[in-house]
């Protein structure tokens, strides 16, 4: 079924027949809703595709992938952007129409599902209008493929970051018992994202046991690794990519034995301390259960000592197909250049801020059969202070494919000349330059970058 048709009408009025004003023409209609703005013109173009055929026509298109995201607003804790999202998908579903095939990822906020208490005294409840309206959505959606979890708390002024958990404690087994609900409903999900701001997180290893037989990605922000959550973890012998931030590296060693599928992995500890050990411990368990990695990024905050050059070398041995590699290591020196210029042919992105052991000696020897890391696009080396000029000035006249360049700073005058005459321009990051795991914004934010002119590069 399709949304009613646009028809001229007219209305009954005391002083006679008034008629309507005439059908716009679709271009008019179109321009119209080309211009909606604001943080809800996503929901309001959503609600006009289902007024009408011309209507409908004219705003699906605008939408695109914008579905995915209409419901993750850090602003709006009451839930009324879910329940209203949650209606009218409920109508589009009705009328047959194909908004809710394209909805492949969903949002869940904890502070959805709690109303805000509006005292100290109060304790927020729990919102029996949210869970409906997100048990709705998930029940129509059925190339639901994602789901992004953030385990936060409504904030008032009035509430200190300890009196959050307190106000919420009698909520915490609704809670519990929403997601025992809803898991079984998602029977198409192959992902899972863990935005963790609050204590409360101990329905996660349920979540993600439930889907553990198919979970191929996995992306988590603070989350804290117990011992339930690493026994579903190691349920997971699916997974293809795992992205995990804010977690300390000796608690997820102990479940990549269960992932020899896997192809990507980034880690980011901003907080503990390591010693060489342990990050050698990290690297070579990759390095025997994951031989299928193309792309492993290792980032430590601090300055801490991490993962050691042999470590380093046992993984690249055991790994031939990587196409991104990062790390932050003082430890990593030209042993580990050699068996990377060896033993690494498809490599793609090279992001090393911070490997003072560098050097690049190795500019002197023969390059290897392939050549120097012939499909090399993105190239870092921001504070590797002790590499030598030669060994850059190679890697750029010789990786044709080199887009980007991040250099140190007592490299950057001295290898600026010959970068301009090979067509790169000083410039600030844009945002194909990934370097976002491997180094804080606040580290640098200009690269040289190869200038194109019509597509093709200088």
């Amino acid at each position: 079924m399709e949304p009613k048709q646009s028809s001229p009408s007219t209305t009954s009025a005391e002083h006679g027949v008034i008629e309507e004003p005439p059908i716009l023409p679709p271009e008019i209609v179109r321009q119209i809703f080309s211009n909606l703005k604001g943080r809800f013109r996503t929901l309001d173009l959503l609600a006009c595709s289902l007024t009408c055929t011309t209507w409908f026509h004219e705003a699906f298109p605008l939408l695109g992938d914008d579905l995915q995201w209409i419901h993750c607003s850090v602003f709006d804790d009451d839930g009324e952007t879910i329940t209203r999202f949650a209606e009218l998908i409920t109508e589009s579903h009705r009328l047959r129409l194909p908004h809710c095939d394209q909805i492949t990822q969903l949002n869940i906020s904890v502070a959805y599902l709690v109303n805000r208490p509006l005292s100290m005294q109060e304790d927020g409840k729990f919102c029996d209008t949210s869970a409906k309206a997100y048990r709705d959505i998930i029940r129509r959606a059925p190339n639901l493929r994602t789901l992004y979890i953030f385990t936060r708390w409504p904030r008032n002024s009035f509430l200190s970051t300890r009196d959050w958990d307190r106000c919420y404690d009698g909520t915490k087994n609704q809670i519990l018992l929403f997601f025992e609900s809803i898991m079984p409903l998602c029977n198409s999900i192959t992902g899972l994202v863990f935005f963790c701001e609050s204590g409360f997180d101990t329905f996660i290893s349920h979540v993600i046991e439930s889907v553990a037989d198919r979970l191929e990605f996995l992306k988590t922000r603070h989350l804290t690794f117990n011992d339930a959550t690493k026994r579903a973890l190691c349920l997971c012998h699916s997974m293809r990519d795992v992205d995990i931030r804010n977690t300390k590296y000796r608690d997820v060693t102990p479940v990549l034995h269960c992932w020899q599928y896997l192809e990507k992995f980034c880690i980011y500890d901003s907080f503990s301390h390591l010693d060489i050990a342990e990050a050698d411990r990290l690297a070579i368990e990759l390095g025997t259960y994951c031989p299928n990695l193309v792309e492993v990024v290792f980032q430590q905050c601090n300055d801490d000592v991490q993962m050691s050059s042999q470590a380093m070398c046992y993984l690249l041995g055991r790994c031939p197909n990587l196409t991104h590699l990062g790390a932050t290591s003082n430890q990593l020196d030209d042993r580990f250049l050699r068996a990377l210029a060896n033993g690494q042919p498809h490599l793609e992105r090279l992001i090393l801020p911070k490997c003072i052991g560098i050097i690049g000696h190795l500019v002197k020897e023969d390059a290897p059969a392939w050549g120097w890391w012939p499909e090399l696009r993105q190239l870092v080396l921001v504070e590797c202070e002790s590499v030598l000029p030669e060994f850059v000035e190679r890697l750029v006249r010789e990786c044709s494919k080199l887009k980007t360049v991040a250099l140190p700073s007592t490299l950057e005058q001295i290898c600026g000349k010959l970068l301009v005459q090979l067509g790169f321009r000083l410039e600030h990051c844009d945002e194909d330059f990934e370097f976002c795991y491997v180094t804080d914004p606040w580290w640098f934010d200009m690269m040289w970058q190869r200038v194109e002119t019509d597509n093709v590069a200088i």
